[in-house]
C-alpha cells in the first residue's frame, strides 16, 4: 500500500525522518582542507554526519583528485597526510565498480564536464544525493542531480 515507510514499527510506530545524503567533490574538500570561508559549510555537514544526522560520500576517483592536485601544489609527505586525515572524516569512500564506471562514461558522452565529475554526479545519482559543491562545471549537469552549492 505504501502510506507508510517501510519498517516504521521498528522504531516503536514513531515517524523517522529520511538521512540527508551528500556527495563531496573534490572543490567542497579542498575548501574543506585549506580552510576557505566556505569551510564552515563542510564542517556542519560532518558534525551532522557523526550525529548521524546525514550521510556523505565521495568517490575514490575524487579522492584521487584531491591526492593529486595537494601533490602539484606541495609534496608527497603533505599529500600523503592529507589523505590519512581525510580517511579519518565521517564519510563513506565509495570505491567505483563497473556500472558506476560506465553511468559516469555515459554522463561525460552526454555532458561537457570533467571524467572525475562524472563519477560524483554518478555517485549523486545512486545514492539519491545532493552534490556538495562550488564547481560552476557543475551547471552543465543540473538537470540530472540536486547541487548544494558552496
Amino acid at each position: 500500500m505504501g502510506l507508510l515507510p517501510k519498517n516504521w514499527w521498528k522504531s516503536g510506530g514513531k515517524m523517522i525522518e529520511p538521512v540527508k545524503r551528500f556527495v563531496l567533490d573534490a572543490y567542497a574538500i579542498l575548501v574543506y582542507i585549506q580552510d576557505e570561508k566556505e569551510a564552515s559549510t563542510i564542517e556542519d555537514i560532518l558534525r551532522l554526519c557523526v550525529q548521524k544526522r546525514v550521510q556523505t560520500f565521495m568517490s575514490t576517483i575524487n579522492l584521487g583528485e584531491v591526492y593529486y592536485k595537494t601533490l602539484r601544489g606541495f609534496d608527497q609527505d603533505t599529500a600523503e597526510k592529507v589523505m590519512a586525515s581525510l580517511r579519518q572524516l565521517p564519510m563513506e569512500i565509495v570505491h567505483p565498480d563497473e556500472e558506476m564506471v560506465w553511468n559516469a562514461a555515459r554522463i561525460k558522452a552526454e555532458h561537457p564536464i570533467s571524467y572525475a565529475d562524472c563519477f560524483a554526479v554518478a555517485l549523486a545519482i545512486d545514492k539519491r544525493a545532493s552534490i556538495i559543491t562550488g564547481d560552476p562545471d557543475f551547471k552543465k549537469v543540473k538537470s540530472l542531480i540536486r547541487i548544494e552549492w558552496l
